[in-house]
């Protein structure tokens, strides 16, 4: 226990710098749909999550999210029990500061209970297998959860790395962990019931993967139908679930698809991705270690353990599909945090099963030297951010102080009475939910002027 809580502890301090981090980009109207409560609340009539895009005159300007609804309900279930809403008080000095932590705190919490299966089955077996060698291994994983995409993602106030963390981890330790004969099934119905719940990318993802161990158990005649039906299952259940929630959203996110694929189809994949290299290498590496770890073996653990082969393919899947997607997104590539999570919970099962690993040094000695040059990458690429105070999550490299300026003259000036119109990042009503602002994106602020006539006047752009 006081093992896990240290590995718990470690992830911690990583990110602790970076939390009183203003809001930027779509950061706001995503951390509205947990402090935001009663009339703030973010809800259509029919009480649907929906973006908080703007407000005018004490009306909130709200947009669809075309998403699966099902990671928004979970947010709008957070906050239910978060202890923290807009219209608390905050302290006079470093209000900003403040309100930044409490907004981005929660969805770093659900990125731990995403990874928390993983932290705990590594600290039980430094405890049972007490070997240097096995602590090497361990750190790999540290290095996993301390990249630029790990940090940055677990405390960005988006849906993929903290609700797609969550529901697609606590999914990947229901797949990977060891349970007897009698629950196998259920829990592979859970598994698939939270993947399920989840956005279209990542049902689809783990489906193919679905699909891919089906037919391998059919080719070796494996008798593994329980975790295989079990799943299945609860990829229905959860996707009907989500589906029944709000149909519009769900069938609107196909549309969405085909938008952004429209929109990317002159961005050259293979620049993007180096552009993206301090990101993806490691989400690379890990896979390709999780592939090399089993890949002699997929006889075996199809056999022994579906889920894990899921999860591994469930990776892969997630990663390639937003590769090959080639969609820029707000320059942060957040899509890519559950594959990343889900192949160190494959990584750790296929590890865990090779012969002899813990008497294996020169191996032993490779992996620390991964580990060192890893994790010296990492914390010097998190570090740039921190010293030139800029943004590690949304806009990367965006500069934060002359954002936090404008945004502390806007809040003092609405303490008179300012008529004005603030076309900003979506954060600043979370820091000022009495002003009115229009989120900075050129389409929504030219829906909300014609929804709003009045406001054209009075539009403040930075």
């Amino acid at each position: 226990m006081l093992l896990f809580a240290l590995f718990v502890g470690l992830l911690v301090l990583t990110r602790v710098p970076f939390l009183s981090n203003v809001l930027v980009g779509e950061e706001g109207m995503h951390a509205a749909f947990v402090l935001a409560k009663g009339s703030y609340a973010p809800l259509n009539e029919q009480g649907i999550p929906q973006l908080m895009l703007g407000s005018f005159e004490g009306e909130a300007f709200l947009g669809a999210t075309q998403h699966s609804i099902g990671p928004y309900v979970v947010l709008r279930w957070l906050s239910t029990v978060w202890p923290v809403a807009l219209g608390d008080p905050l302290p006079l000095s470093d209000a900003l500061a403040a309100r930044s932590v409490q907004a981005r705190l929660p969805f770093f919490l659900l990125y731990l209970l995403g990874v928390a299966g993983l932290l705990w089955r590594w600290a039980t077996v430094c405890i049972e297998r007490p070997s240097w060698r096995w602590w090497v291994f361990g750190g790999l994983f540290f290095y996993g959860l301390t990249t630029p995409l790990a940090v940055g993602g677990s405390i960005q106030p988006q849906i993929d790395a903290s609700v797609g963390v969550a529901l697609v981890g606590l999914a990947a330790w229901l797949l990977t962990a060891t349970w007897p004969p009698g629950l196998q099934f259920w829990t592979a119905v859970a598994a698939g019931v939270l993947v399920g719940f989840g956005k279209q990318e990542w049902t689809l993802a783990f489906a193919a993967a679905w699909v891919v161990v089906l037919l391998l158990s059919k080719l070796w005649r494996c008798a593994n139908g329980n975790i295989l039906g079990g799943f299945a299952l609860g990829l229905g259940v959860g996707t009907a679930l989500t589906y029944g929630l709000s149909p519009t959203d769900y069938l609107a996110s196909f549309n969405l698809m085909d938008h952004f694929l429209s929109k990317s189809s002159d961005v050259n994949r293979l620049e993007l991705l180096l552009q993206w290299r301090s990101y993806l290498l490691p989400v690379l590496l890990m896979l390709l270690l999780m592939t090399m770890a089993g890949i002699g073996r997929i006889p075996e653990l199809v056999r022994q353990s579906p889920g894990a082969v899921i999860t591994a393919g469930g990776a892969w899947a997630i990663a390639l599909g937003f590769a090959a997607a080639g969609w820029r997104g707000d320059g942060f590539p957040r899509y890519y945090a559950p594959a990343l999570v889900a192949s160190l919970y494959a990584l750790q099962v296929f590890v865990l099963g090779l012969p002899d690993l813990g008497r294996r040094r020169n191996t032993a000695l490779i992996g620390l030297a991964v580990l060192v040059v890893g994790l010296a990458i990492n914390f010097g690429v998190i570090g740039d951010g921190l010293s030139r105070k800029e943004s590690i999550t949304s806009i990367p490299g965006l500069r934060l102080k002359p954002i936090n300026r404008r945004f502390e003259q806007i809040i003092q000036g609405s303490a008179v009475d300012d008529r004005s119109v603030y076309v900003d990042h979506s954060g600043l009503w979370v820091y000022a939910p009495e002003v009115d602002f229009v989120h900075e994106d050129p389409s929504v602020a030219a829906t909300y002027e014609s929804v709003y006539p009045s406001s054209s006047g009075r539009l403040v752009r930075p």
